[in-house]
């Protein structure tokens, strides 16, 4: 048998409400960041595909938006976008974060989303390093019960212990193929959508409260700067009303300032080059309905 053929390649879709560290495990599996995080709910807005590579295998982790009961257009899509993660996978992880009093509530809900799946399903628990540890093999045995589980992983994603156990696992269960991503590529995101996402993810750690779902952020331009040996990168926050705006860009202009220069300080540490970054901001009101502004965050197929 060659090489190619003793490949295996396959989607994992990772599902789970919000902040239960779908994002962080993305990471971890990865070994880079492709997917943002933050403390605030509902920070992933779309799948997001991470791309890890171990032994023969190649997993493909499509990191989803939280389980919410979707009220607006925007809303539906994003929850369209984590169930159609679910009918493209191979298998399906289901975390929990088990520090979470209503962690067994939430996964009777994501057991009744995968109750018709035929496909492999994983228990993922994740924080189980802020449980007890004579209280893990009572909830374990518990949640047990709750769905055919191929597989339960106890795990820190923050700590990423446990992690290292989840791809030679799954890759049991994945079909034999080639590859489908070069062996560099860790996502499937463009530089230009993920250079956003860094951005927005200062956005979120610098403001308070709901101003940052109000907004999104998108690269216009991308150009490399032969002369001064740099990356030119500019960008646009969108915000939905103008006293948000000037709440971003800050009192002479140091929140914004501050948010660029984080974002800058990443994208330089990932990429391995110089960033000058420039960041606007501009009101659209109607950006959560907007074709244009929904194609630039990668929602405008879901929830059609």
């Amino acid at each position: 048998m060659s090489d190619i053929e003793t490949k295996k390649s396959g989607f994992i879709a990772i599902l789970g409400f919000p902040n239960a560290g779908k994002s962080t495990l993305v990471n971890a599996l990865v070994g880079q960041k492709v997917s943002i995080v933050t403390h605030k709910v509902q920070t992933t807005r779309t799948q997001i595909r991470g791309i890890a590579d171990q032994g023969n295998t190649q997993v493909i982790l499509l990191d989803t938006p939280g389980l919410i009961k979707p009220k607006v257009a925007f809303e539906k899509s994003m929850m369209a976008a984590a169930h159609d993660a679910i009918e493209q996978s191979d298998a399906v992880l289901c975390m929990i974060d088990v520090s979470n009093p209503q962690y067994k509530d939430q996964l009777k809900h994501i057991t009744k989303l995968i109750s018709d799946q035929k496909k492999p399903c994983y228990l993922v628990i994740n924080k189980c390093d802020k449980i007890a540890k004579d209280q893990l093999l009572p909830i374990t045995a518990e949640l047990q019960s709750l769905h055919d589980w191929a597989f339960i992983f106890m795990i820190s994603a923050s700590k990423e212990k446990g992690t290292k156990d989840i791809i030679p696992e799954i890759s049991k269960v994945l079909p034999e193929s080639p590859w489908l991503y070069d062996s560099e590529q860790i996502m499937d995101a463009s530089l230009a959508f993920w250079a956003a996402e860094i951005t927005r993810e200062k956005l979120f750690l610098n403001m308070h409260k709901e101003l940052p779902y109000g907004c999104s952020v998108e690269t216009e331009t991308m150009q490399v700067d032969e002369e001064k040996d740099q990356l030119v990168i500019n960008q646009v926050i969108y915000t939905q009303k103008e006293a948000h705006k000037r709440m971003i860009i800050g009192k002479g202009g140091q929140s914004l300032k501050r948010i660029g220069s984080q974002a800058r300080k990443d994208l330089e540490e990932a990429l391995g080059q110089k960033i000058f970054l420039d960041v606007f901001v501009k009101v659209s009101e109607a950006w959560k309905t907007n074709p244009e502004r929904l194609k630039a965050i990668n929602l405008d197929h879901f929830g059609e």
